[in-house]
């Protein structure tokens, strides 16, 4: 075959299309960069596809005047270069077919630029075949009629639709998959075919998980499990099964056939709710940058953790232009999202934001303030090309199919108000306008007046909001700063602590009557301050450390003088600490035989752990130091009687309150109580949440 360009076809596979003539490679109309061998090795095998190229039609063609060592590097090199490119492994390929000692032939379907056909051919994915008109405003778009119906309508479509002319963007194209219940974690198969996803049940710590097939209009039940923090179910690169962590310490793989889960692995650990399973294209699955070695029952290091970094386990991996990758985000607002290359394990930190995925454009989409971002990554460097662009609002747990199909879940509709219940769940009166989303309430004992973390549905950043129930006045007094968090009153009334997300770490102390503030750096590493003594003569704060949760003590927060000592370090987790009135206790969350409970130490020096409860989370002392209320399964308010004169004891049994929903999720608590214990200020939901699962066709039209 001549290697002149000119008068040569163009040709389409897949996601890419090449140009002969200017020697372009492009994915989903997107200039590639392949340098020159690779380049004419790819235009030898769509030459002939399904056909063999042999290495000695390579070498006459490509290298001539090479020694057969020079040619044999040459050739390996570039191969290597190319299925990197094209995201192909040799092991499991997709395009490049290896035919030992004799060549390679390229195995997928080819079409030549006079041939591309007006509709998908009758293999293409099912996500290839959600394609239709564009919809503008996709947001309220909702398909008419049955699932199946609306795949009839898109086929009909398409078979009037002219094909697209080679190296556009086509506009994206946005579809709502339709479930009997609340979808929570949605992640699609490879090939486009399925999507697998949660839905809690009855109890909060209970989850089902279901299988949907995209040509069906019901989703599956695979079974009801434990999972007290749901992540993402994955799939393996052949769409055959799907491995989720069912209960807090078992690996299981789910097969789409309908057999029953197989257990892979015990974890030594329980699983943490940030972390999740990733089954990569060389067939591995990784746990937190741990791989599984399924014969042999075991987790094996794969990357190392550098010394001194205190961020949660990596979440995600990939394996990118032949490289193992691991991102590690945090489901917590304001984390870095870190980039590990398992050759160099050199670390690149960038962007804030959480549940960070690949898409085989090779763009980094990840979560962030409530919506879903991406950024173009360079294929040599890994490093941002351009500024992260919003792709959806009130979206999160993107996942891909390999020809580039966009799932994720998004939240509709939602308002919320602040609210008081009196001890028996009888609403006493409301504090407020509704807003879109109200969170982490907290109340001043003396002056009554309330701070929240807020977001209005027209904004794109949470603010802190200050509502005084005597001017009957509610006010937005921190905007944005990139994100703010976790608001904490001061004994006095006079000042409240937050986190600033826009500068990473960085907690502030601001006085309501004040428009700026000053700032401390708290930690090093990522911590939340939870409560002030009642002297006002220091901090007890929660801090990461290496995926679990430490207590952590500053002294004389309102000086420069301030100094950190930890309070209680374990290899367990800990945190929602609050310090009893008369400061001689601190009762707090923690972890101990995999399950959590609400227990209470000696303070300022912990000697004496006692377990108040062996459930619950989010304790609240009441005033007088005579009760302990806590959150149990999510939604019950409960209260403990208890005694502190001379050393703390539990002074009779628990009782339930009443039941809201919403009360404290896994990394924040949402109520707070009068200091008479007699009311309680809780955020109610005034319609019912709706989460739904999009399927985007051509997603990077969002980014135009």
């Amino acid at each position: 075959m001549s290697t002149n360009t000119h008068n040569q076809p163009q040709f389409r596979f897949g996601v890419f299309d090449v140009d002969v003539a200017s020697r372009r490679l492009r994915k989903h109309g997107l200039n590639v960069r392949l340098q020159l061998q690779p380049f004419r090795v790819l235009v030898l095998m769509l030459a002939k596809p399904g056909e063999l190229v042999t290495r000695e039609e390579l070498q006459r063609e490509l290298w001539p005047g090479d020694t057969f060592v020079e040619f044999e590097q040459s050739l390996n090199a570039a191969v290597r270069r190319l299925r990197a490119v094209l995201g192909d492994t040799a092991e499991a390929p997709r395009y490049i077919e290896t035919v030992p000692k004799q060549g390679y032939r390229f195995i997928a379907p080819v079409h030549v630029a006079n041939d591309f056909p007006d509709a998908p051919p009758k293999k293409a994915t099912r996500l290839a075949l959600l394609d239709g008109a564009p919809v503008r405003d996709w947001r309220r778009f909702w398909p008419v009629g049955a699932f199946v119906g609306v795949l009839l309508a898109i086929a009909a479509a398409l078979a009037l639709r002219p094909a697209a002319e080679i190296g556009t963007v086509p506009a994206a194209r946005i579809y709502t998959v339709e479930t009997d219940q609340p979808p929570l974690n949605p992640s699609v198969s490879p090939d486009g075919q399925y999507i697998a996803y949660f839905s809690a049940e009855e109890s909060a710590s209970q989850l089902a998980l279901y299988i949907r097939n995209l040509t069906e209009p019901k989703s599956r039940r695979i079974g009801v499990f434990p999972v007290p923090f749901p992540h993402q179910p994955v799939w393996s690169p052949d769409g055959r099964f799907v491995a989720a962590v069912l209960g807090p310490r078992t690996l299981f793989k789910v097969s789409v056939s309908g057999a029953e889960p197989t257990p892979v692995i015990q974890l030594t650990e329980p699983f943490g709710w940030r972390n999740k399973p990733v089954w990569n294209p060389r067939t591995n699955i990784f746990l937190s940058g741990l791989e599984v070695d399924e014969v042999n029952a075991k987790l094996v290091p794969v990357i190392a953790q550098p010394e001194g970094d205190n961020s949660d386990p990596c979440n995600d991996a990939a394996v990118v232009f032949g490289r193992n990758l691991f991102f590690c985000g945090d489901t917590l607002p304001g984390n870095l999202i870190r980039l590990i290359d398992d050759q160099s394990n050199e670390i690149r930190r960038f962007e804030f934001g959480s549940q960070p995925v690949f898409s085989p454009s090779g763009h980094l989409v990840y979560s962030s303030e409530e919506s879903l971002w991406a950024v173009p990554l360079r294929g040599d460097t890994f490093e941002p090309e351009g500024a992260p662009v919003r792709i959806a609002r009130d979206a999160s747990d993107a996942s891909f199919s390999n020809d580039g199909g966009l799932v994720f879940l998004e939240s509709t509709g939602l308002r919320q108000q602040l609210v008081w219940k009196s001890r028996s769940g009888q609403e006493l009166s409301t504090v407020g306008e509704p807003q879109w989303l109200i969170t982490q309430p907290n109340l001043h004992p003396e002056s009554g007046r309330i701070l929240t973390r807020a977001r209005q549905q027209t904004s794109d950043e949470w603010s802190l909001w200050l509502h005084d129930p005597a001017l009957n006045l509610s006010t937005p007094i921190v905007i944005g700063h990139g994100g703010v968090d976790r608001p904490r009153w001061a004994p006095g009334g006079d000042q409240f602590t937050y986190s600033a997300h826009g500068e990473p770490h960085i907690q502030r102390i601001q006085s309501p009557a004040q428009k700026g503030s000053s700032f401390f750096k708290i930690h090093d590493g990522m911590a939340w301050i939870r409560d002030w003594c009642p002297s006002r003569d220091c901090l007890i704060f929660t801090r990461l450390a290496r995926g679990n949760r430490d207590l952590w003590v500053m002294a004389d927060p309102l000086k420069d003088s301030r100094s950190m000592n930890a309070y209680l370090e374990t290899p367990q987790f800990e945190t929602s600490p609050v310090i009893s009135p008369d400061g001689k206790y601190v009762a707090y969350q923690a972890r101990r035989f995999d399950q959590f409970g609400v227990y209470v130490n000696t303070f300022p020096v912990p000697t004496r752990e006692v377990l108040v409860v062996n459930s619950g989370a989010h304790p609240i002392w009441r005033s007088d130091g005579k009760e302990i209320f806590y959150v149990e399964d999510g939604r019950f308010m409960m209260g403990l009687p208890v005694n502190t004169d001379s050393q703390f004891e539990v002074t009779g049994p628990a009782v339930r309150l009443f039941e809201h929903k919403g009360l404290g999720n896994s990394r924040s608590q949402e109520y707070d109580v009068s200091p008479d214990g007699q009311r309680f200020l809780v955020v109610k939901t005034l319609n019912e949440p709706k989460n739904v699962i999009r399927v985007v066709q051509n997603w990077l039209g969002l980014l135009q």
